[in-house]
């Protein structure tokens, strides 16, 4: 019987570091393209006073219609209503959303949960878990029941609620009232705590400023940056990339934060749009 030696497989070309530099290197990027792309940045995140200064400073290589764009955005509201949804004011950001566009939430169910949950994760924050007891049990609990996806996000937040009251128990300050905020006395797994982080708000502000981009036309079709949309591509070629069996350098992107304002140094352009964006954006 011939004995079965165990199989490898290598890759049929590899690209090194070296070679793959020198390739990025080759690659030419007008620098009215550049400047369409930071522009866009600047519109869809809602940094009005930068793109307004952008628009002005490189207006000759920029579309002619560029100024028409920064004040046809509504970036001055949109900030409000992400400011409002960062801070964790998220009622506020109801309001304002609903002011500028009433349709935005009710078109978009999976956003409208999405602030109601960040709503209760903020009054765990504070340490009023029996007025978050009743807000799930109002607000969130009937969409939950309609939607397993809901549920699933529900089930961790009430797991959250319930170690805030614990805690709050132990301290004697569950007064079902606003006081000092307890989320640092929580005693939970950090999977559960990570709801409380400041990078959950910005998720949940994103997502809200992404609704309105699109509202306006901003952002394509699913209301995010051109940059956005560029790493996405990027990461789709790589993909295509591996299953053809290329060994090369991938981007150092985190899965989390491809929708957003990535880190993709292997790119020529990173450093030149990194300049630009730190010149105009304080």
């Amino acid at each position: 019987m011939a004995s079965s030696q165990p199989s490898t497989s290598t890759p049929r070309r590899v690209i090194s570091q070296a070679d793959w530099d020198a390739r990025m290197d080759q690659v030419k990027i007008s620098k009215r393209d550049l400047n369409r792309i930071v522009l866009d940045y600047l519109i869809v995140e809602g940094y009005q006073s930068a793109a307004e200064s952008f628009a002005e400073e490189a207006a000759s290589d920029l579309p002619t219609n560029a100024a028409q764009q920064v004040e046809g955005s509504s970036i001055e509201l949109r900030s409000q209503i992400r400011e409002a949804a960062e801070q964790g004011d998220i009622q506020m950001a109801i309001e304002l959303c609903n002011d500028f566009n009433p349709e935005i939430l009710d078109s978009r169910p999976d956003l409208h949960f999405h602030l109601l949950v960040q709503s209760l994760i903020e009054l765990i924050r504070d340490g009023r878990t029996t007025e978050g007891l009743e807000f799930a049990r109002r607000e969130l609990a009937p969409r939950a029941e309609r939607n397993e996806a809901f549920l699933k996000e529900l089930e961790d937040v009430m797991c959250l609620l319930v170690y805030g009251a614990a805690s709050s128990a132990g301290a004697g300050k569950d007064k079902g009232k606003t006081g000092p905020k307890q989320s640092s006395n929580i005693d939970a797994p950090p999977s559960l705590l990570k709801l409380l982080s400041p990078q959950q708000r910005i998720m949940t502000a994103s997502e809200l400023n992404d609704a309105l981009s699109s509202s306006l036309s901003l952002g394509g079709s699913h209301g995010e940056t051109m940059l956005a949309s560029l790493i996405r591509l990027c990461s789709y070629g790589e993909n295509v990339l591996q299953k053809q069996g290329v060994e090369f350098p991938r981007m150092k992107v985190p899965r989390s934060e491809v929708s957003r304002m990535p880190c993709f140094r292997e790119m020529n352009m990173y450093t030149q749009l990194k300049s630009q964006l730190v010149a105009f954006v304080e």
